[in-house]
């Protein structure tokens, strides 16, 4: 074989798997704006203002709580509060809601702890409502966003901590409790979505047979891209493996007719958990974060009981 031919296969290969290396990139880059974009800031504030605005209006001149904003200990932006602050109190529930939902939305769930005596904070979680911070990461760095909260508010009450999640925000609060329980006392998480991944593989189907790409590979190259820009992969939304060695008290709430987070979810979180100080609750009829609403007598009851309060 001649110099001149080796030279022309070796520039073949190269060019063949630089043509692959781009390939992936550009594959797996789509792919992580798609999966990390999931609602756009200007589409929760356009719901809150069209569905929950008027009410919490009216629930704010009884209720006024303090508008609040914190710098984020790891990133460049802000992570905006509301805070009740009781005149007399048992603890502080720190809440983390769920994927679009603005802290102003949830004036009920502020309703029924500041009733059972507790102070109540909420925060905009990532690319929601004031919260200017890009991406929907599966709760990954909202739960960073969840720490500081968590920090704050040991300045602000020395009583119990309450670390409340709901649907999304449940799975930020078990990466949380996760990785730092240290300022948390208990933890409630509301139709929690478990592991992400068993969300985000089964929309990789239509994606594959529309665009006729081997649906292994766009999961790969996604893994592959997310990892190298933002540190992280599918595989690190997996709540209960997080959550499996807590020491904490945990109560999962699930609603059986919920199409959004299905039960075994919380059933997920509940065989994981190794402590004994666990509880898993399953309503019937309600749907998805909707609890509260369907019956919000045993829905506080269930809180009260677990919290030692009744």
């Amino acid at each position: 074989m001649t110099k001149k031919v080796k030279g022309i296969i070796i520039t073949t290969v190269i060019l063949a798997l630089g043509l692959v290396v781009a390939v992936t990139a550009y594959t797996g880059y789509q792919v992580t704006e798609g999966v990390y974009h999931l609602v756009s800031r200007e589409e929760t504030v356009n719901y809150y203002k069209d569905h929950y605005q008027a009410d919490f209006e009216a629930f704010k001149a009884s209720h006024p709580p303090q508008a609040l904003s914190l710098p984020s200990s790891q990133f460049d932006h802000r992570i905006p509060l509301l805070y009740y602050d009781l005149p007399e109190d048992k603890g502080l529930v720190v809440m983390a809601p769920g994927l679009g939902a603005v802290k102003e939305e949830t004036f009920a769930e502020a309703a029924i702890f500041m009733d059972l005596g507790y102070d109540f904070m909420v925060l905009d979680m990532r690319n929601a409502g004031e919260n200017m911070a890009e991406l929907n990461t599966f709760g990954y760095l909202e739960s960073r966003d969840l720490l500081d909260v968590l920090a704050y508010s040991r300045t602000r009450n020395d009583k119990k901590t309450v670390l409340y999640g709901q649907s999304m925000g449940g799975l930020a609060a078990a990466l949380a409790a996760g990785q730092e329980p240290g300022n948390i006392d208990y933890l409630i998480l509301d139709c929690p979505v478990g592991n992400a991944y068993e969300m985000i593989e089964p929309q990789f189907d239509k994606i594959a047979r529309e665009e006729k790409i081997p649906k292994d590979f766009l999961l790969f190259a996604g893994n592959l891209v997310s990892k190298l820009r933002y540190g992280f992969d599918f595989h690190d939304f997996n709540g209960p493996a997080r959550l499996a060695d807590t020491k904490l008290p945990v109560l999962i709430l699930n609603a059986k007719a919920d199409q959004v987070t299905p039960y075994q979810m919380g059933e997920d979180y509940f065989k994981a958990l190794q402590t004994d100080q666990k509880e898993w609750v399953a309503f019937e009829g309600a749907g998805h974060t909707e609890l509260y609403k369907e019956d919000p007598a045993l829905y506080k009851q269930t809180i009260e009981k677990f919290l030692g309060d009744a």
